[in-house]
């Protein structure tokens, strides 16, 4: 555990560690290492935390900048085809009245739409039909 100090080495260095025990002054062989080797780990530990810290905030605000990317893309999405479903729909139908009455219908909601433009229809079919009824008489 103890070496015997030896005065022909670095004196200057030892003199700190000397322990004296029976007249005998003795020295730590590793005291001064201990303290660097310490200093070092404890450094080493601290950069490591520091770096695992920062990494794992830079992937969570990552994963939270991607998802709010893709909310607003879906979001936008659905509006964009929302938008130019109706405007596709209503440009398309300036020729007649019961077209245009479907588009606009439509748009609001569709289910709805659906159902009254094929009652539109039903109705043009059954006004063609009175009409040619009434031109063969």
């Amino acid at each position: 555990m103890y070496q015997r100090c030896d005065h022909r080495t670095n004196e200057a260095r030892l003199s700190a560690m000397q322990i004296p025990i029976d007249g005998v002054f003795y020295y730590r062989e590793w005291d001064g290492c201990i303290v660097v080797v310490v200093l070092v780990v404890v450094v080493v530990a601290v950069v490591v935390v520091v770096e695992v810290v920062v990494v794992a905030v830079v992937v969570v605000v990552v994963v939270v900048v991607v998802v709010v990317v893709v909310v607003v893309a879906a979001a936008a999405a659905v509006v964009i085809a929302l938008v130019s479903s109706c405007s596709s729909s209503s440009s398309s139908s300036g020729n007649s009245s019961s077209s245009s009455s479907s588009s606009s219908s439509s748009c609001s909601s569709s289910s709805s739409g659906t159902n009254s433009s094929s009652s539109k229809k039903d109705d043009a079919e059954v006004n063609t039909v009175e009409l040619a009824a009434d031109v063969n008489v």
